[in-house]
């Protein structure tokens, strides 16, 4: 569960007052999972009680750690929302970002996630939220579904060759026109 970002050691932006997460955790705290929870130092001493199933850390490599995840929670990254994909993991979308009406709709589309505002974020929402993840079947099939699809895509260095072709054959097209 993420739910702010850190780049460079720059400034973290935080999605979720601290009090707000505390009522996640501890909501969550007797859900038999292990939670991963990135959060700044500074916030986690802010924290009165950190579940036995809750492990907190300042950040962790979603590559390392997704593949062996039921589900994630987080802050709607393009990151966060893509390594999600990638290894097919049901999300739990929450985020105010500018491109979050693109993330919705392909969660909306495929079926393979939920999401919510961070206005209507409370420790029983997301219980609820992460036990559908959990235990939905049709989610967790949509989402290794996506999975394929996004796997299927072309690398960028094969899209990056594709373009290159196209713009050359619009170049040659709009000279012959030209003359």
């Amino acid at each position: 569960m993420t739910f702010g970002d850190a780049v460079n050691d720059g400034p973290v932006r935080q999605l979720l007052p601290v009090e707000r997460i505390q009522e996640i955790l501890d909501s969550v705290g007797d859900l038999e999972m292990e939670l991963v929870l990135t959060l700044p130092k500074d916030s986690q001493h802010k924290l009165r009680d950190v579940p036995a199933n809750t492990r907190l850390v300042e950040s962790v490599p979603l590559a390392d750690v997704l593949p062996t995840c039921a589900a994630m929670v987080h802050h709607g990254g393009t990151w966060s929302f893509g390594c999600a994909l990638r290894y097919g993991v049901p999300q739990l979308l929450v985020s105010r970002a500018f491109d979050v009406p693109l993330k919705l709709q392909c969660l909306d589309r495929t079926g393979a996630g939920l999401a919510m505002k961070p206005a209507d974020v409370d420790g029983p929402s997301v219980r609820a939220a992460i036990v559908r993840l959990l235990e939905d079947g049709t989610i967790r099939a949509n989402a290794r579904r996506l999975r394929q699809e996004v796997l299927s895509m072309p690398a960028p260095n094969e899209l990056a060759r594709t373009l290159e072709v196209l713009v050359v054959a619009h170049r040659a097209g709009a000279a012959a026109a030209a003359r």
